[in-house]
């Protein structure tokens, strides 16, 4: 529960900022993106949405492009060779992480003291002659309050088509003796408790909350993240078992509201209407999602600023190159849409 939404917005809003400039050495501005050296080299464009959690609070699903990486063909490509692979393993072993001593079962994993105030403790002072020692320590206190993933009903277990319960995380995950990248890219780091979900190091060390990561290496993953991060633009709501009565309700105004000797196809434009805003009034959002909106900050993360196509103006060129399009309005739908849509 969120005492505060208002500290909880901003609080998130500068992490999420200065995680982009300081850790992934990217900036951009209304003119280009600036970007040098990060964790992960040089990013040339990133693409995030933000969303609520069920306790209120908020996290960022973010699509991160970097520098002189391999078009999705080439990379098949590459794969093959022993070199490429050995450079995605080395990436891995820098920047994704989900095994540290101590990680090797749950009862390993019980011996190590859980902190739950981890978050809010000092950190190592970089003077230290121990710096680098007192850093695994850090990490290694997070992950172990972060990173391990317990199933529970209400929280990641669903019930599948033959009434059994799974993890819609996909735990327990696939472990593995050391990194992996095989020639159709499939890949995994290393990971002796099934339990244990993958982070980032310099993001566990600096931001101290739990996160994950996916190196995507062929084109079919590429697409299953795309959609999933994509359909957080909607902001769809966290539980849909009400959706039925909003809409009888929203059914139950309108045909107070109609006439029935109104036109049919603009009462069921009306409908349509009505369903689409009471549906999008009920839509539940966390108080943090709202402070969000109502201060103005941002509830998507993108590097590139992209120009609107007004549809009208789509269509009115393409009637201009092809006159005989006009001949075919009526037939198959195709007809100019009116002023200002897009």
């Amino acid at each position: 529960m969120v005492l505060d939404p208002y500290a909880a917005s901003k609080f998130f809003h500068f992490l999420i900022q200065t995680i982009l400039t300081t850790l992934f050495g990217v900036e951009a501005t209304t003119q280009c993106v600036h970007s040098h050296m990060g964790i992960f080299g040089e990013v040339t464009g990133y693409f995030g949405l933000v969303e609520s959690q069920g306790r209120g609070t908020l996290h960022l699903h973010l699509l991160v492009w970097l520098r002189n990486t391999p078009i999705s063909g080439e990379i098949k490509k590459l794969l093959g060779t022993e070199d490429f692979r050995q450079q995605i393993r080395n990436f891995i072993k820098q920047n994704i992480r989900a095994y540290m001593p101590g990680f090797e079962s749950a009862e390993e994993l019980k011996k190590i003291p859980n902190d739950v105030e981890v978050a809010y403790s000092r950190p190592p002072n970089p003077q230290s002659p121990n710096y680098d020692s007192e850093i695994m320590v850090l990490e290694r206190k997070v992950a172990r309050n972060k990173q391990h993933h317990t199933c529970e009903v209400r929280h990641c277990l669903v019930m599948n088509k033959a009434g059994r319960w799974v993890c819609k995380r996909h735990a327990p995950f696939q472990t593995a003796d050391d990194d992996f990248v095989d020639k159709d890219g499939h890949w995994g780091m290393k990971r002796l408790y099934e339990f244990m979900n993958a982070w980032v190091p310099g993001i566990t060390i600096n931001a101290r909350c739990n996160n994950d990561i996916k190196l995507l290496t062929n084109g079919r993953e590429m697409t299953n993240i795309s959609f999933y991060i994509t359909a957080y633009l909607t902001k769809k709501q966290g539980h849909s078992y009400n959706m039925s009565a909003i809409m009888t309700k929203g059914f139950a105004y309108h045909a107070k509201q109609t006439m029935y000797t109104d036109e049919i196809c603009d009462q069921q434009q009306k409908l349509l209407f009505r369903l689409v805003h009471a549906i999008n009034r009920e839509q539940e959002l966390s108080a943090p999602m709202v402070i969000s909106y109502l201060m103005g900050w941002k509830d998507s993360y993108c590097s590139h600023r992209y120009m609107p196509i007004y549809w009208t103006s789509f269509v009115t060129t393409i009637f201009e190159a092809f006159p005989e399009l006009h001949r075919c309005q009526g037939s198959n739908g195709f007809e100019k849409p009116s002023t200002g849509s897009r």
